[in-house]
């Protein structure tokens, strides 16, 4: 998120105090409808969790900063893709390439971030897919795996 991305407006235009103010993020109308939908969950972590205090210190310290924008993409995943429905949808099926897609089309997010969602709850070992460093997208989806007793452990 670009620092300039989080506006503070007053909610009467400026007739009131302060500290009556109304917090509104920018999304980009051009991006993918899935990029637009992630974007709005990730500013909203910040519209929920940023205090004045909170903006100033991560304004002067650029690790704060990553931390916490780490922090929104995590609550955008858990709030697009709950673990408890991705349990449920996984369930019992095959992890094919299709049923990632078809997944991914359901909760309305990018086949990279389900692909992620799914490693990070363990239903796809990290050897399957391969990152390209910080940010860089998935390459490989190898293999098949049969999810009828849950997460994989391995």
């Amino acid at each position: 998120m670009n620092k300039k991305d989080l506006e503070t407006l007053r909610s009467d235009g400026g007739r009131r105090g302060p500290s009556e103010t109304v917090k509104r993020a920018r999304v980009g109308e051009k991006e993918a409808r899935w990029r637009q939908i992630f974007n709005v969950a990730h500013e909203l972590f910040h519209l929920i969790s940023w205090s004045e205090l909170l903006i100033s210190q991560i304004q002067s310290n650029e690790n704060l900063f990553h931390k916490n924008e780490k922090l929104a993409d995590a609550f955008a995943d858990a709030l697009l893709m709950p673990q408890q429905m991705i349990d449920l949808d996984v369930r019992g099926n095959k992890l094919t390439y299709s049923f990632i897609v078809a997944l991914a089309s359901k909760y309305q997010v990018s086949k990279q971030a389900m692909l992620l969602r799914l490693r990070y709850l363990k239903f796809i070992p990290p050897k399957c897919t391969r990152s390209r460093g910080v940010g860089g997208s998935i390459k490989i989806f190898r293999g098949v795996y049969s999810s009828g007793h849950g997460r994989r452990t391995d």
